[in-house]
Order: C-alpha cells, then structure tokens, then sequence
C-alpha cells in the first residue's frame, strides 16, 4: 500500500498542479518561511520542462530543449519551492552531480512511451 499525500506539498506539486489548477501572477499568499529545493532530471525530451511549465501556468504548446537549466519559483504551503530544471542531453548528464548538493527533493521524469 502507498500512503496517501493528499493535501501535502508532493501532492500539490505532482497532482493538483500538474492537473489542472495553474498558479497565477495574481496569486496573493503570505511570504513563505521556508524553502525547498526541487531538483529535476531526466533524460532529454523526458517531460521535464513541460512539468516545470505545468507547475507554473504557463503555455505549453511548443516547449524547446533545456540547454544547461532553467530555474522557477513558487510560494506553497508556507514553503518557498524553487525548482531547478537540468537539461537531459547526454552531454550534460554527466554534471548532475553538481546540483545534487542542497537538493531537498529529486524528481526524476520517465517518458514511459520513449522506446
């Protein structure tokens, strides 16, 4: 059995934001008193920038490749969550490492459709 995590951070960033409820420039919340650091990776043309996108309201109807990485925020659950995007191209595999330090969470997208 796998624990529910309904209304918890992981919950809101990996379902309710991904499916459907966007965040909005106009969102008022209060200043966040923590922070977290959202680490994704996986390997290129995996969904990782469009998740990124989903997360954050925005457009993605045409997503380019991340060449080297692309870094967002967002202000949930008394937590500020920054989310670092690392490009999955097999050049840049190699310097994951260096963003694993500091990382609080790792989410490591798999198209299951890539053969």
């Amino acid at each position: 059995l796998i624990p529910t995590m309904e209304g918890s951070l992981f919950h809101k960033i990996t379902g309710t934001y991904l499916f459907g409820k966007k965040k909005s420039k106009g969102d008022k919340q209060a200043e966040p008193d923590r922070s977290l650091r959202l680490l994704v990776l996986g390997l290129d043309n995996a969904g990782k920038t469009t998740i990124l996108k989903k997360i954050m309201g925005e457009e993605i109807n045409f997503v380019m490749p991340t060449q080297g990485f692309n870094i967002k925020s967002f202000n949930e659950g008394g937590f500020k969550v920054n989310v670092w995007d690392i490009g999955g191209q097999k050049a840049i595999r190699k310097h994951w490492k260096n963003y694993y330090e500091q990382t609080d969470v790792l989410m490591y997208v798999i198209d299951a459709t890539d053969k």
